[in-house]
């Protein structure tokens, strides 16, 4: 047996930012509560746990990192998910529609997933995987940007002129923080080379 580094699931990194185990993502833009309409549900972090299992997002960081403003503990999941199911008639869940994938081992995703219709049998269900190829398909500028840390050199280097959001920043750091390499930092010093002194 050997142990293997844990891996966000692509499509709640996408949607959220937040790279931390065990998180639900609950996306309902009709909710009649403003604050259901994205709701983000994380393991339960204290100075122990931080200790043992390394540091987790508060409620305060899950907002900075993902801008979902509605943060439970997963403790509240089920109450909380109760409240919401009482007022959608549809559920749009999230399964691996890859046409290469062989899912051996069940998912703690196909566990919920299963829970949630055994739960309420009575909802309409659809699936969420044809939207978010859609959505994952177009890139956003932020995408197809080159990855920059910001400690290597200023990004105003290669943004000069151009209107910079604190979601921008946080979005190209997440991107380069995923994806980091030492070459990545040598071609950002090539590319902004000529701006030095400037």
């Amino acid at each position: 047996d050997s142990t293997m580094p844990f891996q966000q699931h692509r499509d709640i990194f996408y949607l959220s930012g937040v790279d931390q185990e065990e998180s639900v993502l609950v996306l309902f833009p009709d909710a009649p509560d403003k604050k259901h309409q994205e709701v983000l549900f994380l393991k339960e972090t204290n100075e122990l746990i931080a200790i043992w299992e390394g540091e987790k997002l508060t409620k305060e960081k899950a907002f900075e990192t993902s801008g979902v403003k509605t943060v439970y503990w997963l403790q509240d999941m089920e109450k909380v998910i109760f409240e919401l199911m009482t007022q959608c008639d549809t559920v749009y869940i999230n399964t691996n529609e890859h046409y290469r994938a062989n899912v051996e081992t069940e998912t703690r995703e196909a566990r919920f997933t299963k829970w949630l219709l055994k739960k309420y049998p009575a909802h309409n269900v659809a699936k969420s995987n044809p939207i978010l190829q859609r959505l994952r398909s177009v890139k956003d500028h932020i995408e197809n940007t080159p990855l920059l840390k910001p400690g290597v050199f200023s990004l105003s280097c290669r943004y000069k002129g151009q209107t910079k959001s604190d979601d921008f920043f946080l979005k190209l750091n997440l991107e380069y923080a995923k994806e980091y390499s030492p070459v990545t930092d040598l071609k950002v010093i090539a590319g902004c080379w000529k701006y030095l002194g400037e």
